[in-house]
């Protein structure tokens, strides 16, 4: 699996959109998670740091 983080908007490319794309904005995480879930997600990982992810 690749991750991709790109911090602002303007670093995200147009050209090269992927299948699945996940944009957290983390001042709204807790509304955020709360609509995934309800909309069906099956989790929600949550990471104090991008650094500290494990798959």
């Amino acid at each position: 699996m690749k991750l991709f983080v790109y911090r602002t908007p303007e670093l995200t490319p147009l050209n090269n959109l992927l299948e699945c794309t996940v944009v957290i904005d983390v001042l709204r995480a807790t509304t955020t998670i709360a609509t995934a879930l309800d909309a069906g997600a099956e989790a929600v990982q949550v990471f104090s740091d991008i650094d500290n992810w494990i798959i």
